[in-house]
């Protein structure tokens, strides 16, 4: 599945339980499979103008043209984000800390977010790093500590030509529309794909079945194909 965490800070207590669609600061895709799995709108829609948006990805500048689907630049460059990415699977990998990239992500998170000054939360990250990890002993504390002061120092911003890519020509139903080699049934193209996608809330009462059943032989039509390396 997927997870989406809506996350709001404030001097006052936020009462609040709807989510964040609207005039969102900061945001951030851990998982770089997901940036072409939904649509873009869904994905970028929240963040405000001028929004932070993090990429946990390989790319460089130059590769981001060809591997960012053309809606997602369109969306990047008409709200002109401030576009910031980093290999935490790399930086993971390299720190020892295999596919963990949680404590890697935080770090960026106050880094960039602005919710504490950097150095009191990342001194707070770590405090919390020791006495989440101390039973683990302190080569695991340290494999985290270490991870997170990676985390600083292997983030960078992103340039990219924010005009050229608000300009860009692309028609967002079409270009996600799923590409199979046979054509599936109306089932899977109304309403699979669209729970697939997070666009479940598109749907009608009426097409789903009273008795809540669904059609059988269906799974196969549910491959995301969203896995980071295959074993």
């Amino acid at each position: 599945g997927v997870t989406i965490s809506h996350l709001r800070f404030g001097p006052q207590p936020i009462k609040g339980s709807y989510l964040i669609d609207a005039g969102c600061d900061y945001s951030a895709i851990h998982k770089k499979e997901y940036i072409a799995s939904f649509f873009a709108d869904l994905l970028l829609g929240p963040l405000a103008m001028g929004g932070t948006l993090v990429l946990n990805c390989p790319w460089s500048d130059a590769d981001l043209e060809n591997e960012l689907p053309a809606p997602f630049r369109k969306i990047v460059g008409q709200k002109k984000l401030k576009v910031h990415a980093i290999d935490a699977s790399a930086v993971a990998k390299r720190t020892g800390m295999g596919k963990l990239i949680n404590n890697i992500m935080t770090a960026v998170f106050f880094e960039l977010s602005g919710v504490l000054p950097t150095e009191q939360a990342l001194a707070l990250l770590k405090d919390a790093v020791k006495k989440t990890y101390k039973n683990k002993g302190d080569a695991i504390v340290n494999q985290n500590i270490k991870a997170v002061e990676a985390a600083i120092e292997a983030l960078r911003v992103v340039q990219y030509p924010a005009d050229a890519w608000a300009s860009i020509e692309c028609d967002m139903e079409s270009f996600y529309a799923k590409k199979r080699s046979q054509e599936p049934g109306q089932y899977v193209t109304e309403v699979l794909d669209k729970v697939q996608t997070m666009r479940g809330h598109e749907l009608k009462v009426s097409q789903m079945e009273a008795d809540g059943c669904v059609p059988l032989s269906q799974t196969h039509y549910a491959k995301r194909g969203v896995a980071e390396c295959i074993p």
